[in-house]
């Protein structure tokens, strides 16, 4: 107070040399400069409401909950970030269409185009991928390239198995793609494999992905393990006038990786001995139809229900009013589908598979040998059978799921990024 009743008394010419002075002076917090600031491209392809799932989910609540570190983010759409910047919602209307990969190119064009007239406008000292599409990226690799600015990006997964070119190729080429396609696809890849190379800092949800990090050539000294947290609202009571009951829920992207086709193999033996209904919530892609139809053929049109992207409070009441939570995905950075599962209080049948053996080491929570359909079957209806193993388990599950919490990852993500800043390792 005493400060400002100085200023107050203070000539008015001396006053304006005074402001001038103090707006040049960086005001400092933990040795970092309050001025300084971090640019993130969190441009999504598909256009996302509130359920964000996955990586999405883990980029959203991080940057929300950061306190010290002003993160300016380039976006696709509106997200609620408190300095974002949208670049325009019309490309998720060319995710679909033909011209895909046009607009994919000229999207990562625009975002360094846009990051680097940021860089003029802002002082600012590292680039920030999320890991919600590739073109983030390939965008932040040139920006800092091209600025020499520190680049951090968050990496979950690698799709593919092995790194090199020719696993990529031979990868894409089982999934379907065109010979063109697939040589584009692998350019790509490599792209953000040297991007990764290139980084400064690497924030990855898991040991095992660590594992993979150090694989391709990255210093262990260079990767930071952060696992993502879980929203409070999946640990409340359920809800007294709960929605359509299903035995089993499975959440996850409608996607190959996710084991998507490994349900209809395991409800096939499961309607076999016992009637059981199947919810999957999920981001539909390009091989929804074909999945549907799948399902179909194979007579489970009444035992399997797409819900489709329901809003996150429908989401959490039909989880905690299923039975059981079926996890048939191949391949996780984390899987926070999982720990959301497991917060609500259900029994998790899954594949035995690194990271989710690594992390979720919960007796509530039942491995299965990867594509041992039957076994997943027999694991689900005995849980479905048994209340009250389902009930020991979804408690255990419940207990585990409180050690992960958003705000300690936001915390550690945060001063990592400022030790980067202050040039610390």
């Amino acid at each position: 107070m005493k400060i400002i009743e100085d200023l107050i008394k203070t000539p008015y010419t001396l006053q304006k040399q005074l402001f001038k002075i103090v707006a040049l002076i960086n005001v400092y917090v933990d040795g970092v400069s309050i001025n300084m600031a971090v640019l993130t491209l969190f441009a999504l392809w598909e256009k996302v409401d509130e359920l964000a799932l996955g990586g999405i989910k883990y980029g959203i609540e991080i940057i929300k909950r950061f306190k010290k570190l002003r993160c300016i983010c380039l976006t696709t759409q509106k997200i609620g970030f408190k300095y974002e910047e949208s670049i325009g919602e019309k490309f998720t209307l060319y995710s679909k269409r033909t011209s895909r990969r046009i607009m994919y190119y000229i999207l990562c064009i625009i975002l360094i185009i846009k990051g680097m007239h940021c860089l003029k406008k802002e002082r600012i000292n590292i680039i920030f991928s999320h890991d919600v599409g590739l073109f983030n990226e390939i965008a932040a690799f040139f920006i800092s390239l091209l600025s020499q600015k520190k680049l951090v990006i968050a990496f979950h997964h690698w799709p593919y198995h092995g790194w090199d070119k020719r696993s990529v190729y031979s990868s894409l080429r089982r999934e379907g793609r065109g010979i063109l396609g697939s040589i584009i696809k692998m350019i790509d890849m490599e792209i953000v494999r040297k991007c990764m190379l290139h980084a400064d800092l690497i924030i990855t949800p898991s040991q095992t992905s660590k594992i993979e990090l150090m694989n391709i050539g990255v210093p262990e000294k260079r990767i930071l393990i952060a696992h993502p947290g879980i929203d409070d609202e999946f640990f409340k009571e359920e809800d007294k006038n709960p929605p359509k009951v299903f035995d089993a829920i499975s959440v996850c992207r409608i996607a190959l990786e996710k084991g998507i086709y490994d349900l209809i193999e395991i409800w096939k033996r499961i309607v076999v001995n016992k009637k059981l209904k199947l919810g999957v919530i999920g981001t539909p892609t390009k091989i929804l139809d074909k999945w549907l139809l799948e399902v179909k053929e194979n007579n489970l049109a009444e035992f399997i229900e797409y819900l489709s992207v329901v809003e996150r409070k429908s989401m959490i009441r039909i989880l905690k009013n299923a039975k059981v939570f079926a996890f048939a995905s191949r391949k996780e950075g984390f899987g926070i589908a999982v720990a959301e599962a497991m917060a609500c209080g259900l029994p998790v049948v899954c594949y035995d598979i690194p990271p989710l053996n690594e992390i979720f080491t919960s007796e509530g929570v039942f491995f299965v040998k990867p594509f041992d359909y039957d076994d997943f079957a027999k694991k689900v209806i005995m849980l479905v059978e048994d209340e009250e193993l389902r009930r020991k388990a979804g408690e255990c599950n419940k207990r585990f799921a409180l050690k992960f919490k958003w705000d300690e990852t936001a915390k550690i993500i945060e001063e990592s990024l400022l030790a980067l800043m202050r040039g610390k390792s």
